[in-house]
């Protein structure tokens, strides 16, 4: 059986997890950087412990990644959030690259740095620039990955069950559609979606989505169970509302 370190923990997507290390070791030793690179006593204190902690947000940001990678391909991929993740793991990295090479030498006489102190100057200064440039990039990301996973669902609880138009297909429900068949109707025009074997004719849906015509164009000619699942949850109204396009049941 193959074990994938970055998909699943206890049955439950390690992304998740990851996530909570992130959003708070990223601001909160990037912030203290900032500290440091303008107070020489804590500097001489805890610097080689932001350091290190730079580090580790380096780290679970690869790991955050990758992570979201997996999550992906079971429930599908928020662009933006991925966009904000990348960027962060660039970011991080950078600002550990430079505090490091700063550190190492800020934390020598004068005479002993490697760099000029010129040169020392305009690192730490860029390393806190970045350092803002990381906690900015943080919030992006962690409020994009909040939205894709809560914004459709909250809207949907609070807003009244929306009234749906049912398909104008006058055929009654089918039995036995193979799934070979729901593959031929994979485009935006013509999208048959297979969801908990059965099947649904989502073409005339598809514009009226809530979270976009995106969310559904990558399920046409598949079997959606999981990402339909994943995202939804047992919801009510996404569950009635999917109730009007059915045309068939899956062949077992």
């Amino acid at each position: 059986m193959r074990i994938n370190a970055f998909d699943l923990i206890n049955g439950l997507p390690v992304h998740v997890f990851i996530n909570h290390v992130v959003v708070a070791f990223v601001p909160l030793f990037a912030i203290l950087f900032i500290v440091i690179n303008f107070n020489t006593r804590l500097r001489e204190k805890f610097g080689t412990l932001v350091i290190i902690g730079l580090g580790l947000s380096v780290i679970s940001a690869m790991v955050a990644k990758k992570s979201g990678e997996e999550l992906a391909g079971r429930v599908g991929l928020p662009v933006q959030h991925s966009e904000y993740g990348e960027k962060l793991v660039l970011v991080v990295a950078l600002l550990f690259i430079l505090a490091l090479v700063w550190f190492l030498n800020i934390r020598k006489p004068e005479s002993d740095r490697k760099l000029p102190n010129s040169v020392v100057f305009v690192i730490g200064k860029l390393a806190a620039l970045i350092a803002v440039l990381a906690v900015l990039l943080t919030y992006l990301s962690g409020n994009s990955g909040a939205r894709a996973t809560w914004e459709e669902r909250i809207g949907q609880q609070s807003q009244s069950t929306p009234e749906i138009q049912p398909t104008e297909t006058s055929e009654p429900i089918a039995d036995g559609i193979a799934l070979a068949e729901v593959a031929q109707h994979s485009t935006i025009d013509d999208c048959w979606v297979a969801i908990s074997g059965k099947v649904y004719d989502l073409t005339k849906f598809v514009s009226q989505h809530p979270g976009g015509s995106d969310k559904i164009e990558r399920l046409c000619g598949t079997d959606g169970t999981t990402a339909f699942k994943g995202q939804h949850r047992g919801a009510e109204i996404p569950e009635n509302t999917l109730s009007n396009y059915q045309i068939g049941t899956l062949e077992n």
